[in-house]
């Protein structure tokens, strides 16, 4: 709905039709793998404590997406800025500690990367879903 809102305020001409077309078929595509999903789950975030972290629009859907794991598993979730990791959100990751980043912007990805390898070389657990 939101995607059809943006479109109606936006002054873009795109074909709506293909391109929520190819979010269900994305989204279709990632619910096939459930079990590899399952597996690494219980493999990462078997945890008392996950964080994830994002910028921009990423970092708005790093809180939604930790709001979603607390509410769903009863986990301690956190979502963070990642470029704010250093402000002593950093000092809270523990080992074990899952961080989960989120990069879909393109003009986001180095940055963020930085921010999460500044994690990985801390604690070196990480997952990494393409």
């Amino acid at each position: 709905m939101l995607f059809i809102l943006a479109y109606a305020l936006s002054d873009k001409s795109i074909d709506i039709q293909y391109k929520l077309s190819k979010i269900a078929q994305t989204m279709e595509n990632f619910l096939l793998n459930d079990s590899q999903i399952r597996d690494l789950v219980v493999k990462y975030i078997n945890t008392k404590h996950a964080f994830y972290i994002g910028r921009g629009m990423d970092y708005a859907t790093s809180l939604e997406a930790a709001l979603k794991q607390k509410e769903i598993s009863y986990i301690h979730t956190e979502g963070f800025a990642a470029g704010d990791l250093k402000h002593g959100t950093i000092a809270l990751i523990e080992d074990k500690t899952p961080v989960i980043a989120i990069i879909f912007h393109e003009s986001f990805r180095l940055n963020t990367r930085s921010n999460l390898e500044e994690t990985v070389y801390t604690y070196h657990n990480y997952i990494r879903i393409t």
